[in-house]
């Protein structure tokens, strides 16, 4: 049996994830107006993640989220939104459209020759983003697992309530 804190995590997991390849689409579109929505969106994940977590709270005022438990519900969401959005880019960049990927990495590698930045170090970064599974799970590392428990932090700084023993 789940208890309610990791149910609710789950739901609002998949919920971020939907919000995420929603994202994700916005972005792989060769639209400029939708490329532009999915930058300024991809900012707004912690703050819909901050939503989730203070709708548990309210909705659970029995139970005194203080910081390790506003964290630990923040982290997870993170977690499983990160999980299955990367789940999909890895299905799209493998089966759906296999050349998207190399083309985008190439694109970059070309902007960085015209700079003037391109580096052997570069290149071999490079090499290991074209490759899908190589390219989601360093996106997974740095997105979800660094900026995600930083800005799971801030969220359970913000959410917490402060505890006292005697109530």
């Amino acid at each position: 049996m789940l208890s309610p804190k990791s149910k609710s995590a789950i739901k609002s997991g998949y919920l971020v994830a939907l919000f995420l390849i929603g994202i994700f689409y916005c972005s792989i579109v060769n639209i400029f107006f939708l490329n532009f929505i999915a930058q300024i969106f991809i900012l707004t994940v912690p703050f819909v993640i901050y939503y989730f977590v203070k709708k548990y709270a309210k909705t659970h005022p029995e139970e005194p989220l203080t910081f390790g438990p506003a964290f630990g519900l923040s982290y997870s969401i993170f977690s499983i939104a990160g999980l299955i959005t990367e789940t999909v880019k890895f299905l799209f960049y493998q089966f759906a459209n296999a050349n998207y990927l190399p083309s985008k990495i190439d694109e970059q590698r070309q902007l960085y020759e015209r700079m003037g930045l391109l580096s052997n170090e570069a290149s071999k970064a490079f090499d290991i983003l074209s490759v899908p599974y190589q390219n989601v799970v360093f996106e997974y590392i740095i997105m979800y697992a660094i900026l995600g428990s930083i800005a799971s932090l801030i969220i359970a700084a913000v959410v917490k309530k402060k505890y006292t023993p005697f109530e």
